[in-house]
């Protein structure tokens, strides 16, 4: 059979023109491309390549030696794949059994064996000339789960990267972060810098930054680089112009702010405050009824200081002077008192209102019932109401 299938194809060359010295097999075979030295053309059928044994290509066999182009089908027991004779040794032609990770060379540059992990990309090491498997990190950012809560593990090591992005582990509040929240889910942006690492922490309802010294995981804490909270507002509300701020929780925020403009309101245009308004006529215009302190004493003395307003003297029984002094007027302008004396019962005796040098006649003193009230206008107390009278 092999000698006539070789006959055949003796007579079929010898009968061509011998300018041509073509072979075409299969349908059409008179239709040549006169590009091919060889054309195989079928639509059922196709071109079985020599199978040969893997030793045969290996050292010592018999095709090892093969000129470059030569193509064979390893059909061992443990391999079935084409073999192609490139630059004096042979190569697969296509591994289809196994994955990216294991060619072992792209554009003829070899593959590092370096297994790969999950989020991994390859990357060309022109220090090793090798193709590795790195963390992916796109536009300068890589990301990660911390192993524990503690907030200066989330560091931000990568040469390559600028940015970091932690998550935190499966539960559990954050360690050496900021103070105050419960949230058990949070994360960390970690940005990388000259040997300092500033990051950015987010949970449910707390935003704060804070800058550690170094790049490495522990990250360090330095002097006066806190945690700054980020002030925060319900995300149903709107600011109003004008409207003064203060903390208010909706839910579990500790940096929530809230307003209530028409109470509270701050007329930048002409250094207005209303409290209970907020169309202020004055300096400060209260909308609404006032309250100071009152302090009460039954019986004793006093030096007046700012936590002091109104003071009364209370005595129902026995005798003896009580004294209020007053601090230096040029220590407090503006500063006003007001001194009441209101005995009852058998009570008697002298309210006194010490400030050598300070009020013309001093002490002035109330033998009766009544009320003085001072000013400081800085150089002295001024006397403001000096009223004596039986119905207190």
């Amino acid at each position: 059979m092999k000698f006539l299938t070789a006959l055949y194809c003796g007579l079929l060359l010898s009968s061509l023109p011998a300018a041509a010295q073509q072979l075409k097999l299969g349908d059409n075979p008179s239709v040549v491309k006169k590009d091919a030295v060889l054309e195989l053309n079928s639509s059922n059928q196709g071109l079985l390549l020599p199978r040969v044994l893997k030793s045969q290509i290996l050292t010592g066999g018999k095709l090892f030696n093969a000129d470059n182009g030569m193509l064979v089908f390893v059909n061992d027991g443990g391999e079935q794949i084409m073999y192609n004779k490139r630059n004096g040794a042979w190569e697969k032609v296509g591994d289809y059994t196994a994955n990216i990770w294991n060619a072992n060379k792209i554009q003829n540059r070899n593959v590092a064996i370096t297994a790969p992990v999950t989020g991994d990309v390859l990357k060309w090491n022109g220090t090793t000339n090798l193709w590795e498997p790195t963390e992916d990190n796109g536009a300068g950012v890589t990301y990660g789960t911390l192993p524990d809560n503690n907030a200066y593990n989330a560091d931000a090591p990568d040469d390559d990267a600028r940015m970091k992005i932690w998550a935190s582990p499966v539960t559990g509040t954050v360690a050496n972060g900021p103070l105050g929240t419960d949230a058990a889910s949070w994360n960390i942006l970690s940005f990388k810098g000259g040997g300092f690492t500033t990051q950015l922490y987010f949970d449910k309802s707390t935003l704060a930054v804070k800058e550690w010294a170094g790049n490495t995981a522990p990250l360090t804490h330095t002097a006066g680089n806190i945690w700054y909270k980020v002030v925060t507002m319900n995300g149903d509300l709107n600011l109003v112009t004008g409207g003064l701020i203060f903390a208010e929780k909706t839910s579990d925020s500790n940096t929530e702010v809230k307003q209530q403009a028409d109470k509270l309101f701050w007329d930048n245009a002409n250094d207005r405050l209303g409290v209970g308004t907020n169309v202020p006529t004055s300096t400060l215009h209260g909308g609404g009824s006032y309250a100071s302190s009152v302090t009460v004493l039954t019986p004793g003395n006093v030096t007046l200081n700012e936590t002091h307003n109104v003071v009364v003297f209370r005595r129902n029984n026995g005798s003896g002077a009580m004294t209020a002094t007053l601090p230096a007027a040029n220590s407090c302008i503006g500063r006003e008192y007001t001194i009441v004396r209101e005995y009852t019962g058998s009570g008697t005796g002298t309210v006194n209102l010490a400030g050598p040098g300070e009020l013309k006649g001093t002490p002035v003193a109330l033998t009766v019932n009544g009320v003085i009230k001072v000013q400081s206008i800085g150089t002295r107390w001024l006397i403001l109401l000096n009223v004596t009278t039986t119905a207190l």
